[in-house]
Formats: structure tokens, sequence, C-alpha cells
């Protein structure tokens, strides 16, 4: 039988992977490795004991990454650099060196430059890392002896690169199952370029060709595995969902939907807002669930980085009778975002049963396309904090307004799809606008879920192992 080395970088790719038919339909005919940098916590997770479950030290490959400044260097250039045209790389350029040396600064828009009109030199960064990996790997590949290396990036997420690198080296089939909404944007150009890239649509694909000068031959468009749940399981009864959340099930629902507490600052202060807005008739016959972001339980030495964040959110919960904090499961803080399988049927049901979705530039914009329910996305910031944190080395904080003019978001934006919300009186308006005519905005919404989803609705799990199984 051959063998599968997936690698799970955290919680979200064992979502995408494990959580998703892809895992079961590789597995009928596949021994499936999995890789993580804890392996009680993946097996806890995936609860399957034919398969192999195998351990990295993540700290040990932090170190070797960090320890050499030329490929430091590099990876740096590379956070920047691109083909085609794309607005997110130069965004995120002038907001990390908007407060730098004048010459650096100088410096880095040449060489950025020189790189994103001559495709030699992009393609060059990848040949002057590709023996960059700890030694070590050697070992545990001819141990685990692997045909095929399954990653959810193009190396650019935590060890993704080391593990393809190795395998690469020893002539192992490589494969890269794009996680993430924004990732072919978002996260500069490749580390590496996998034998076969797999993506969730079309446009994906041509950012895959235009901004990382992957092989158009490469390139197989699979779908939205996470997304097949959505059209696949029939969602519980509005009166069991309410009650099991203790709603009122005469009273209109109003989802709020997080962003991570970094990016983002002022989470608690829109739930505020919209709960005086209920408490005050503003907004009527309404109560609102707050689904906290599971970047909230970012942890460290075990402990939830942003614990005083969550404290607010509790202290909301007590004041106000008609709010619920939804927290997602989460199983174990040894990995980061390990949440439980049964997230995504809460998910699933929480955006079916809700009247307007308020978010903050998201994929939730796509799942609630799914639905067809109301979009209103927050886009302001003027408000006093209500917690704090250590930032002084997060370059993201509160930068919603930067991730509103990504790419990926702002086809969104310019799709009609959407209401922004530029400030509180605004969220209000446009939530009370929605609650009266629901079906406003319904056909841009439509149109949204055929562009970023594409043509697998339902059925990308099956369609994405299918394309891992042909090529082994």
């Amino acid at each position: 039988m051959k063998k599968i080395l997936i690698n799970i970088t955290n919680g979200f790719s064992l979502r995408y992977i494990c959580h998703t038919g892809i895992l079961k339909e590789l597995s009928k005919k596949y021994k499936i490795i999995l890789l993580s940098k804890n392996a009680n916590s993946t097996k806890k997770n995936v609860e399957d004991d034919n398969i192999q479950y195998e351990q990295i030290n993540e700290d040990e490959f932090n170190k070797f990454k960090f320890s050499n400044k030329i490929y430091n260097f590099v990876e740096l250039l590379r956070y920047f650099i691109h083909g085609g045209k794309y607005t997110t790389p130069k965004n995120n350029f002038e907001e990390i060196f908007k407060n730098t040396n004048f010459f650096r600064k100088i410096f880095f828009t040449f060489l950025i430059s020189l790189f994103n009109n001559i495709r030699f030199l992009r393609k060059l960064t990848l040949r002057l890392t590709k023996n960059f990996y700890p030694s070590n790997l050697d070992n545990l590949i001819n141990k685990l002896s692997p045909d095929l290396v399954l990653t959810t990036s193009l190396g650019t997420f935590s060890f993704d690169e080391f593990i393809l690198r190795a395998a690469k080296k020893k002539n192992i089939k490589n494969c890269a199952v794009i996680l993430s909404w924004d990732n072919t944007t978002t996260r500069g150009y490749a580390s590496f370029h996998p034998d076969r890239v797999i993506s969730w649509t079309d446009i994906m694909k041509n950012e895959l060709i235009k901004f990382h000068d992957v092989d158009e031959k490469k390139i197989y468009v699979g779908g939205v595995a996470h997304f097949d749940d959505y059209y696949n399981k029939k969602p519980i009864s509005k009166s069991k969902f309410f009650e099991g959340l203790n709603l009122d099930v005469n009273k209109n629902l109003i989802t709020f939907f997080t962003k991570g507490p970094s990016t983002f600052q002022f989470n608690p202060n829109i739930t505020k807002i919209i709960c005086e807005a209920i408490q005050n008739s503003e907004i009527n016959n309404s109560q609102l669930i707050t689904r906290i972001h599971p970047l909230f339980y970012k942890n460290k030495n075990g402990k939830p980085l942003f614990g005083s964040a969550l404290s607010i959110f509790e202290e909301l919960n007590t004041k106000y009778k008609f709010l619920r904090i939804n927290n997602p499961k989460i199983l174990s803080y040894d990995e980061n975002f390990d949440i439980s399988r049964e997230e995504q049927e809460m998910l699933i049901n929480l955006i079916y049963h809700s009247d307007v979705i308020v978010n903050i530039f998201s994929t939730i914009n796509i799942e609630a396309c799914i639905f067809n329910k109301p979009i209103v996305n927050v886009n302001f910031d003027n408000l006093e904090k209500m917690y704090n944190y250590d930032h002084k080395k997060n370059w993201r904080q509160n930068l919603h307004k930067l991730d509103k003019n990504l790419d990926h978001n702002q086809r969104i934006v310019k799709s009609g799809s959407i209401k922004l919300a530029n400030n509180p009186k605004e969220l209000i308006s446009y939530i009370n606008d929605y609650l009266k005519n629901p079906q406003n905005n319904s056909n841009e919404r439509k149109k949204i879920v055929d562009i970023e989803i594409g043509k697998f609705k339902g059925n990308a799990s099956k369609n994405i192992a299918s394309i891992i199984e042909n090529f082994l």
C-alpha cells in the first residue's frame, strides 16, 4: 500500500484535510501519516487509529530557520515579490516599512521592483533555498518512506517548506492543496513549487500562474473542501437550534463573527454597539450572537494570549440578556487552533439560522453567500480600546482597512454583495435595512458563490482526493 505523508501545520490545516472528506477518501486506498508538532493532540482530534501519527519539534525548526541571515533576507524579499498586477504585496510593504529607515525602504523598493519585473530573478529565490532544510528531516523521510508528501501551502506555512524540499531532494512526489481563499496573494511569493498544486477556483489558478509563476500544467482546480458540508448537511430546525443556545425563536438573530484579536482590536466594541442598539430599541425584536474567532485562543505555554479580551466578552454576556457569546470548542492548547470537528456543524447552523451576518472582511462573506444571508462588514475603528495586549512585534495591529483593500477582499467589495458600514450609525442602519428587506443584494450574493466557490459545490473533497490519486 502506498503511503501519503500529510504535513499539518496548525488546526486550520488539520480541519481542511482531516475534518473534510479528503482524509476519508484518501485513507480508503493509502496508508496515511499525519505529521504535526503534537502527535497526541492530532490523534485526539482526528480519532482514527488506522492513521500513523508522527511529531516534529517546531522550536528546533524555527531556530534553524532564523539562524541564517542570508536566508532570512531572501525570505523578507519573497514576502513582497510577485508576478502580475496585484495590490496586496504593495499594501503590505507600505505598512511594514512605513516607519523604517528611508534608505532601507528605497533599497527594498528597488529590489522588489526588479524582481517583480524579471521572472528569472523570482525563480532564482527557489533555487537559492532548495537545499535549505534541517538535515534531520532526511532521517525522518527515510524512516517514513512516503510515496507522496502533501501540504496545504506553497511552503509559506510554518515548516511546509522544509518538508517539501526534503521530499524533492529524495525524488518523492509532492503536492500542495491550497488551504485558504487569500493564501495565493497574501503570503508572498512561493517558497517552493510543488509537483502538483490544487486550487479552489479558476481565479486562484490564475493567481498561482501569474503571481507565483507556477507552471499551468501542474495546477488542478479542485473546489473548496470545507464548504462541502454546507451543501451536503441539512441544518437542524430553527426551534431546536434556538433552544440549544437559549435563544428566543420569535426574535431576529444577528450574528457577529469577530475578526482576529490582533488585526482588529475592537471586536468587543462592535458587540457592545449592537447590544446598545437592541437595548435602546434602535434595532427592534432582535438578539445577538457574537462568535469568537479561534485566534483569540492563540496560546503561549498553554494559556490564551488574549485572555483579557475573552474576559470582556464574558462581561458583556452577563450585562446583556439577549446576547450569547459563542466560543469554539478548543480540544487542546498544545496545537494552535485545535478545534473540534463539531464546530463545522455549529458554523453551518449559525449562518443558516441568522437573519443578518456582521463580520470584518473574512471568508464568512463567502459562507454567508452560500445561504444567501445579508452581510454587513465593519469598516471603522475610531473607538476606545476595551482590552490591551503586547503587540510590539505585531505589525498587523488594527489593519482591517488594509484587509479591505487586499485583492481577494476587493472582489467582494466591488461585487455589491455586502454593505460597508463606515461608522456605528451606518452599522445599525444597514442591519435594520436587511432585517426589513433580506432579499436586497441577493443576486450579487449568488454571483459570489459561483465565482469564489466554483463548480465543485458539495463534492470538492472527492474531487481533490481523485486528483491526488491520479497523481500517485
